[in-house]
């Protein structure tokens, strides 16, 4: 064999062992993916022991004069 043969035939062999490898840590992701529990937010309900959203503040009224400081 020539060496661009042996070349190609080794790039041919990186491509098979990185697409058997992406295959399996994908299968191996998506297989931890379901044991696990998702966020609160995608649970039904919202989820337990969820904290009450905070009430947001009044505006403060503008003030007189345009908001800037009286003193000189």
């Amino acid at each position: 064999m020539s060496t661009t043969m042996w070349v190609l035939v080794g790039l041919a062999a990186w491509v098979l062992v990185g697409l058997a490898v992406a295959l399996v840590l994908g299968r191996m992701i998506r297989m931890r993916d379901r044991e696990s529990p998702g966020p609160p937010d995608e649970q039904p309900g919202g989820g337990e022991g969820t904290a009450a959203p905070r009430p947001r503040r009044a505006a403060e009224p503008p003030q007189p004069g345009g908001g800037r400081d009286p003193r000189p």
